[in-house]
């Protein structure tokens, strides 16, 4: 594998925490994470470009390290429907929305 995976990306980690991978679509390709916000302690969706061959740590990048950007709330639902496994979805969405 010629890229940084997602479930390998930890960063802001004074800002985040990783919780699942949601979509990854491999190389050179989006990646979607389930993330908690450590300040206030909600859910919420990180966005991410995979790298490949000479770019392995994708982008964004910060400080020489991949990070996740965390995503508006009202994209929310575009990437919920997105997730390929019902089962993730569901508890992705549960976390986020509290049991909808």
């Amino acid at each position: 594998m010629s890229y940084t995976l997602p479930q390998d990306v930890r960063a802001p980690r004074d800002m985040i925490e990783m919780v699942d991978v949601l979509i990854d679509d491999g190389e050179y390709s989006p990646a979607y994470a389930l993330l908690l916000w450590k300040e206030s302690g909600e859910h919420t969706i990180g966005f991410r470009w995979n790298g490949g061959e000479g770019r392995e740590k994708g982008t964004p990048i910060s400080n020489f390290q991949p990070v996740w950007i965390v995503l508006d709330r009202r994209v929310f639902p575009a990437v919920l429907s997105a997730i390929p496994d019902e089962a993730l979805r569901a508890k992705a969405t549960k976390l986020i929305y509290g049991g909808v």
